[in-house]
């Protein structure tokens, strides 16, 4: 039907009154998909088909998806595929699987939902909802995600993949919780080892959550972006700002505007913003409003 191809070395075909029966070794090629197949059956009239026997498809495309599902619903007329009982495929190397899928020809557009898992350029994405597009750099995900990556576990309400002028930027949005499993992750490794304070030591031993709006990172490098109600705790330290920014190349934390850092012994500072130097093992404060230190006698 229209630019379907139909072929297969022991390709049979039945038509029955409206319905239409094939089997023995199906290939099917549409567009960029092929599907191949050992028995199809449907309604001419309804323009519907369902591949019910070991199918197996190959979506060509700049990242080429091949994989295999129970079941594949096809609607031609409408340029739509569906696998309503689960999917399982590799997409560059990285394995993926959903409970149920859907492939849009126009868009070329493959769309996974329930329970929808993918491994992407080292990281680890599971979701309601996550959908392809034939840009190789390209992913969105929806609704109860959980992301992890080097060390980071993040879980947020929405995620989208794009291409970016060095590696992806990752942009997680909707109550994004991060944690750290050290805080040490962060850093490059020499920077780590030759930090001296014990207070700094301490730190980065342990884990570190971070909530968020919006949480963009980058898959070059380990540079990390928050924005909209920030909040970084450890134990009991705590810091707050609109926006915190951690530079991978210069290891260095920008906290800006509203800038509130609280201590385990209860001295808190606020001001306008702070930069923290983590290889020099420095910190700078501007336009402090409020502050409150105890000193040790």
């Amino acid at each position: 039907q229209g630019a379907t191809l139909l072929s297969g070395k022991n390709l049979r075909i039945v038509f029955k009154n409206d319905s239409v029966n094939m089997d023995k070794d199906i290939v099917l090629t549409r567009g960029k998909i092929m599907l191949m197949t050992q028995a199809v059956h449907g309604s001419i009239k309804d323009k519907r088909y369902r591949a019910d026997s070991a199918v197996k498809f190959f979506l060509n495309g700049t990242k080429p998806v091949a994989g295999e599902a129970p079941v594949m619903d096809m609607y031609p007329s409408e340029g739509i595929w569906e696998m309503p009982n689960g999917i399982r495929f590799t997409r560059g190397g990285n394995p993926t699987s959903a409970d149920t899928a859907s492939y849009y020809e126009a868009e070329n557009v493959l769309t996974l939902s329930g329970n929808a898992r993918t491994e992407d350029d080292g990281s680890s994405i599971r979701a309601d909802q996550i959908s392809f597009f034939d840009h190789p750099d390209r992913l969105i995900a929806d609704r109860n995600i959980e992301l992890s990556r080097r060390g980071k576990t993040a879980i947020c309400n929405s995620l989208s993949v794009t291409p970016a002028k060095k590696g992806r930027k990752l942009l997680l949005s909707g109550n994004v919780n991060a944690t750290l499993e050290k805080g040490s992750d962060l850093l490059k490794k020499p920077t780590a080892k030759k930090i001296r304070n014990l207070e700094a030591q301490k730190t980065l031993a342990g884990k570190v959550h971070i909530k968020a709006d919006q949480l963009t990172l980058s898959s070059a490098n380990d540079n990390a972006y928050a924005s909209g109600n920030v909040e970084v705790t450890q134990r009991n330290k705590l810091a707050k700002a609109d926006t915190a920014f951690y530079d991978d190349a210069k290891e260095k934390i920008f906290l800006k505007k509203n800038v509130y850092l609280r201590k385990e012994n209860g001295d808190f500072m606020h001001t306008e913003s702070v930069v923290v130097d983590i290889n020099k093992e420095s910190f700078e404060a501007e336009k402090v409003r409020e502050s409150r230190f105890k000193i040790k006698k």
